[in-house]
């Protein structure tokens, strides 16, 4: 299912886009993590999610919410491989 989303995302972004939603997604993370700290996981998620279709809409990219939860799970798991 990841390949396939980064299969998708490849044809459909260029490449400062696709750079632009990984650096979105990054950010939406930090975010959520710092300013959300007693949150459970899913209502972290809900508002990295909000983050970042804000901030990706200000730049006029156009992804779906699937792709954008796509882009902060694998944020995330780089997170956790570097703990």
């Amino acid at each position: 299912m990841k390949n396939k989303a980064v299969s998708y995302l490849d044809s459909k972004l260029d490449a400062t886009q696709w750079e632009l939603l990984h650096k979105v997604a990054g950010e939406a993370y930090a975010y959520a993590e710092t300013v959300y700290k007693s949150a459970e996981g899913q209502a972290k998620l809900e508002q990295a999610l909000d983050y970042a279709t804000e901030q990706l809409s200000r730049n006029g990219i156009e992804v779906t919410p699937a792709e954008i939860r796509a882009a902060i799970e694998q944020v995330y798991l780089k997170y956790k491989k570097q703990l």
